[in-house]
């Protein structure tokens, strides 16, 4: 998936401002829960190296830092790590898109140690996280289902690899209750 649809099913996501005043939610919290499916283009957009992923274009191209995806932030701007370049934090751990172009999640802890595989490349993680944005839209759909869940995305991810990431993004359905 290029960024600029992952973005664009992002964007169409959101919930309207009447949806969520029906929470009983003022203006300002509604303005900053919306802000979380928002980017802004850049005036100035950097020409990104012939090699950059399509997570580092669309970063480059947007700024994506207010998007939140679960528990997945996207960095304002990509930054070098030492096994490839940082896109995202998930939690305090940097998700990096690897020279080989895996996206690896790295232990904050160790930064050296990969925690969890995310996706096949930069272009199957954006396809994984926009599978778990159509999820959280519905997750009354989706309620108890988080193991389903998370093979759905890891799925579009690139295969059962990457579960255990997406298994951590998913876990929130456990707490919902199918009707």
């Amino acid at each position: 998936m290029l960024g600029s649809d992952f973005l664009a099913a992002v964007r169409k996501a959101m919930p309207d401002r009447d949806e969520l005043e029906d929470y009983g939610l003022d203006d300002e919290e509604i303005d900053a829960i919306q802000g979380t499916f928002s980017s802004r283009g850049r005036v100035a957009k950097p020409s990104p190296e012939e090699s950059a992923s399509e997570l580092e274009r669309m970063i480059l191209e947007n700024d994506c830092s207010t998007i939140e995806i679960g528990l997945v932030r996207f960095l304002e701007r990509p930054q070098p790590h030492s096994h490839g370049v940082a896109v995202a934090y998930c939690e305090a751990d940097m998700i990096v898109v690897r020279a080989d172009g895996i996206v690896s999640l790295y232990d904050h802890a160790a930064p050296a140690t990969v925690a969890m595989e995310c996706a096949a490349s930069s272009e199957a993680f954006l396809d994984g996280l926009a599978a778990f944005v159509e999820i959280r839209a519905k997750k009354s759909d989706w309620a108890g289902r988080p193991a389903l869940a998370a093979q759905h995305c890891s799925a579009q991810a690139g295969g059962s690899a990457y579960i255990d990431f997406f298994a951590t993004l998913c876990g929130f359905l456990m707490e919902i209750r199918a009707d």
